[in-house]
């Protein structure tokens, strides 16, 4: 087999040791990023957040109906914190109890509440 030409950044020898190719090879690639201006760490890190970037994605797109469900569950909750505290300003002192009233309320009202929240998970979802 013939050596491949000189030229720049080639040598006419071919490596015999390929143990040592490993570290020439990484040595290589550290100075022609450096001699353009960027840093191989800097070249890495950036792919590193564009693929872990990408991977997230790809995580929420398969639990999106999880991450829908808790951001419904947190709407809801942020609409009876009020009531909850008018609750503990009235008469219940104790937060769980006033949690179990609203609670016991809403159970109440539930064909309203279930319907509505249903339509509205509709309405997201799409």
């Amino acid at each position: 087999m013939s050596a491949m030409p000189a030229g720049p950044g080639r040598s006419t020898e071919t490596p015999h040791d390929t143990a040592t190719a490993g570290p020439v090879r990484h040595g290589r690639l550290r100075a022609a990023a450096a001699a353009r201006g960027v840093p191989l760490a800097t070249i890495l890190v950036t792919v590193a957040v564009v693929a872990l970037t990408y991977l997230a994605g790809k995580l929420a797109y398969r639990i999106r109906d999880v991450l829908l469900m808790l951001m419904v569950a947190g709407f809801i909750a942020v609409i009876l914190n009020p009531l909850v505290v008018a609750l503990q300003r009235w008469r219940i002192r104790r937060r769980g109890w006033a949690v179990a009233i609203v609670g016991s309320l809403l159970l109440l009202a539930h064909r309203s509440v279930y319907n509505q929240s249903k339509g509205l998970y509709i309405a997201i979802s799409i």
